[in-house]
């Protein structure tokens, strides 16, 4: 079975809270690199991860995905090794190589220290674990917030394995045009990339955007992710919308951001009751409806007394005009292709109707 294979320049590559313990604060985030066959790690400090290509004529990718990269590697004389990348868990980086071909290299002046188990990198409290060994015509490795992980080559296999078959489960729902599977597959794949585990004021799984770099929970992307979530796990969609809800005030406004210990004071066009009711449209689960409706009703309350104008019955959304980077601000619509227009337009019914 054919699995997305594309490789693309800063695309997410991160462990999923589908999969085990997965916090903001905890994890590992790293992205595909452009120019070389391996990540960069994004944590306190940066770090490249690659192979060395030195004598390599072809590479053939097998699977790119979020969570997992599996590539063999053709040198002049026809001879293959396979390649790796993956993820023990949160904090641990796995995969295997060609003899000596793997590198590390930190991106900013941070102190080494070699050991017989290999590299510690230290930056401040922080340090980085990098393992490696070699196994016949093969090196293992590790990259580790939590101190040496020497693995084992049918470890790594195993959890490839896993991941892979995450992917082919949802081969029977996906679209039989082959161009049209692969970028359903790398969707899914994608989505399942932006879950996390219950964390602070989440009380249960949430989602993000992008974990590189806006890692938040936000209001009505939220709502988006359910509906695409459901696919994944139908509990998983639920979940996207409960913990939008575990950070509503009192008096019912939602904000647009959201971490496991902040809220933002600002919030998004209300499209939580749509969500709910797409839910249920799916589910039939009136429980949900009765657990959630109190606090929809009262959020559409608060837009009602503070984001509309009583002498047009409009509502409307604060910007921020003295801000070059304002994006919209509450409307949400950040990436809009007008979007200086829009500021303008904005910018107009926020003097003239609030």
């Amino acid at each position: 079975m054919k699995l997305p294979n594309v490789w693309g320049r800063g695309a997410l590559f991160a462990f999923s809270g589908l999969d085990g313990d997965c916090r903001v604060y905890s994890c590992l985030n790293a992205s595909l690199l452009g120019d070389l066959l391996g990540i960069r790690i994004h944590a306190q400090e940066l770090f490249d991860l690659y192979v060395v290509l030195d004598g390599i004529k072809d590479i053939s990718y097998n699977v790119v995905a979020s969570d997992v990269i599996s590539a063999r590697l053709k040198d002049a004389q026809g001879e293959e090794t396979p390649v790796v990348f993956t993820f023990l868990d949160q904090q641990v980086i796995v995969g295997y190589c060609g003899r000596g071909r793997i590198q590390l290299r930190s991106l900013r002046a941070i102190n080494e220290t070699r050991t017989e188990h290999g590299s510690v990198f230290k930056s401040g409290v922080s340090s980085f674990h990098f393992w490696k060994q070699d196994m016949g015509s093969l090196t293992l490795f590790s990259f580790s917030l939590g101190g040496f992980v020497p693995v084992k080559q049918e470890q790594i296999i195993s959890m490839a394995q896993k991941r892979t078959a995450y992917l082919e489960r949802f081969d029977r729902i996906a679209p039989k045009d082959e161009a049209l599977r692969l970028t359903f597959l790398k969707s899914v794949s994608v989505m399942k990339s932006q879950v996390y585990t219950p964390d602070g004021q989440f009380r249960q799984r949430w989602t993000t955007p992008n974990r590189l770099p806006h890692r938040w929970l936000w209001l009505w992307d939220s709502v988006f992710h359910s509906l695409g979530n459901y696919v994944l796990d139908p509990k998983l969609a639920r979940d996207s919308l409960l913990s939008v809800l575990d950070v509503q005030r009192e008096d019912g406004f939602m904000p647009h951001l959201a971490r496991p210990n902040f809220t933002s004071d600002v919030t998004q066009p209300p499209l939580l009751a749509w969500g709910a009711l797409k839910y249920y449209e799916r589910e039939k689960d009136t429980k949900f409806l009765e657990n959630v409706f109190e606090k929809l009703e009262k959020y559409l309350k608060w837009n009602k007394d503070n984001r509309m104008d009583a002498a047009t019955g409009l509502y409307c959304w604060h910007v921020n005009t003295n801000s070059e980077n304002c994006r919209a601000d509450e409307s949400g619509m950040d990436n809009s292709r007008a979007l200086t227009a829009y500021r303008a337009w904005t910018a107009w019914t926020s003097a003239a109707l609030c």
